[in-house]
């Protein structure tokens, strides 16, 4: 996913993958936009008690 400075995505989960990186599932503000995206990425994050992505409920996280 692409996105431009000052855009702000809402998050939806978190996963940690193997080297131990933080990625979020989320939507871009005023957008239909889903997609993954480090939080490397982020100059801040803002209320960061999330969800971990459960695959089994049945949600597109694709």
């Amino acid at each position: 996913m692409r996105m431009h400075r000052r855009q702000v995505l809402y998050f939806h989960c978190w996963v940690k993958n193997s080297q131990g990186n933080l990625w979020v599932y989320g939507r871009v503000k005023g957008t239909k936009t889903y997609g993954w995206m480090s939080v490397d990425n982020f100059s801040s994050v803002h209320h960061s008690s999330y969800p971990t992505c459960n695959w089994d409920k049945g949600k597109d996280h694709t």
